[in-house]
């Protein structure tokens, strides 16, 4: 029993660095690759391409723990839909002096 233990703290040890691995060097060849394409592709653009392809590849290793966490998740979501309503309110707020405060309940609850 407590070999099985200590082979599985070692495996999960070898997974977490070679996780570490990983992100190092996807983040190299981003930085590689943005540099090589910034001329050609808008900032934006590059930005959400980068996001949506982490999504996919993130996502079918996170959907078991999903799936557990369902519940949870659907328990929680009005906190979180509140929590990003109030956060975009104080960005905007930062950037945009001429949106008022009922212009932006407005747009905000349209979707």
């Amino acid at each position: 029993m407590r070999m099985k233990n200590i082979s599985a703290i070692h495996r999960n040890k070898i997974l977490a660095f070679v996780g570490l691995g990983f992100a190092v060097l996807f983040w190299a060849i981003n930085a590689v690759v943005a540099k090589g394409v910034i001329a050609q592709v808008n900032p934006m653009a590059l930005s959400f391409f980068r996001w949506m392809a982490a999504l996919v590849f993130i996502f079918p290793f996170a959907l078991k723990g999903l799936k557990k966490d369902r519940v949870l998740i659907q328990e929680n979501l009005g906190i979180l839909f509140f929590m990003e309503y109030h956060l975009t309110w104080y960005k905007v707020q930062v950037f945009s002096f001429c949106l008022d405060k009922k212009r932006f309940r407005i747009l905000m609850f349209r979707f």
